[in-house]
C-alpha cells in the first residue's frame, strides 16, 4: 500500500518526492522509541524546525498527518469560491516518513538514514512539550 501512495506522489510531485529521498539522506528524519512502554513518535527536521508525523486510520487505511506550515496549508486551508484546488494529503516530511517505513523502493534502502532514538518514557513529554512551544513561540 505505501509502495503504491510513493509511487503516485514521484509521479504528481516529484519535487516533494525529492526532498523526502535528501530528508533521509541529510539523516533528518528520527524515529523516537520510548522504554517500556514501546510508544514511539516520528519527527522530521525541516527548513524551519522539527515536525511531528503521526499516523491514524482513516476509511480503513492508514494515513499520515505533520505539524508542519506546508501540510496545514495543503490539507486543511487550501480552498477556493468554487471548492477545494490542488489540496494534497502529504508534505515531503510525510514521504519521507513513508519512505523510512516502506525500508526500500527500486533497491534504494531508506531505513538506514532514520536515526533511531531510544528514550525513557518520562522524557515523552518534555520531547512533546518542546515541540509545541517551537511551532508555537510566546
Amino acid at each position: 500500500m505505501l509502495s503504491r501512495k510513493i509511487e503516485y506522489i514521484k509521479k504528481q510531485t516529484p519535487e516533494i518526492y525529492m526532498e523526502a529521498i535528501r530528508a533521509l539522506k541529510d539523516h533528518n528524519v528520527k524515529k523516537y522509541i520510548f522504554k517500556p512502554s514501546n510508544n514511539e513518535i516520528w519527527l522530521v527536521v525541516g527548513k524551519e524546525g522539527e515536525y511531528l508525523v503521526v499516523d491514524y486510520e482513516h476509511n480503513g487505511e492508514i494515513s499520515f498527518a505533520c505539524s508542519c506550515p506546508d501540510y496545514l496549508f495543503h490539507s486543511l486551508f487550501k480552498t477556493g469560491k468554487k471548492g477545494i484546488i490542488r489540496r494534497r494529503k502529504y508534505c515531503y516530511h510525510i514521504v519521507a516518513r513513508m519512505l523510512a517505513e516502506l525500508g526500500s523502493l527500486g533497491g534504494d534502502n531508506y531505513s538506514k538514514f532514520v536515526d533511531e532514538i531510544i528514550e525513557e518514557d518520562a522524557v515523552f513529554h518534555e520531547l512533546i512539550s518542546e515541540i509545541i512551544a517551537e511551532a508555537h513561540p510566546i
